[in-house]
């Protein structure tokens, strides 16, 4: 159900869909950051452990793509497929995570 929430809010938000099940997560992170282990235990807390850390001080590929991605080197940022959302945005990850939506 969770790649069908995706799908559906891909396509309201007008980014390509994300046909896979489970979605495709990606976080990119780094090591010291609150905000990122906010994040983390926000998503185990909802049952979610299938994504994809990337940490952007170990590996410089995590750095130059999220550079290319976003123009920023600000942490976490989050994609679910092809929806990004940046920051630790509670509302935003309850709107994707939240009830009702697996």
């Amino acid at each position: 159900m969770l790649a069908a929430a995706v799908l559906a809010l891909a396509t309201a938000a007008k980014a390509e869909p994300c046909i896979s099940a489970p979605a495709w997560i990606k976080i990119y992170v780094t090591d010291w950051c609150p905000f990122c282990k906010a994040l983390i235990r926000y998503l185990h807390n909802r049952g979610i452990y299938n994504y994809s850390l990337c940490d952007i001080e170990e590996d410089y590929r995590c750095a130059e793509e999220l550079l290319a991605l976003t123009g920023t080197p600000g942490v976490p940022v989050t994609y679910v497929c092809n929806y990004r959302i940046s920051g630790f945005d509670q509302l935003e990850l309850d709107r994707v995570f939240g009830p009702g939506r697996f």
